[in-house]
């Protein structure tokens, strides 16, 4: 799997329907509510950035874990 220069990993918990995503920033992000069908799609996108930015973020509820803290956001 190739990486984008924004995401340096992923990980899908299918029972749980949630996206785990690393950021090269060091921020973390766990998407929940995501279906397997959308998980494998991002996982074959050729850009997962582009495949991220249209497909995943602001559509899915998400919190950022910290080192400290955790913080819930909401889809739009």
């Amino acid at each position: 799997m190739s990486w984008s220069s924004v995401i340096r990993g992923a990980w899908y918990l299918p029972k749980r329907r949630q996206l785990d995503l690393l950021f090269t920033n060091g921020r973390r992000y766990i998407y929940s509510g995501v279906p397997l069908a959308t998980a494998n799609e991002f996982a074959r996108a050729e850009s997962k950035g582009r495949y991220y930015n249209a497909e995943i973020r602001n559509r899915y509820p998400c919190r950022e874990v910290g080192q400290d803290q955790i913080v819930e956001r909401q889809a739009a």
